[in-house]
């Protein structure tokens, strides 16, 4: 949902589940720039991947 901060720059607002375990640990290898080393994909993307950079990125314009 975007809404707008007082100052009118627009922010993002992620409304988050529970907490859960993933049945194999997924590798995050940042890349040097928090923006680039942060990905929105799904459960099932997650429990696929070896690394986070194989998961499919969802959502792409929340962080643009």
């Amino acid at each position: 949902m975007t809404k707008k901060a007082m100052n009118d720059e627009p922010y993002i607002l992620f409304e988050l589940g529970k907490p859960f375990s993933l049945k194999a640990p997924v590798v995050f290898q940042p890349n040097g720039r928090f923006r680039h080393s942060i990905k929105i994909t799904t459960m099932e993307q997650l429990e696929r991947a070896e690394y986070l950079n194989q998961a499919k990125a969802v959502y792409l314009e929340a962080l643009a």
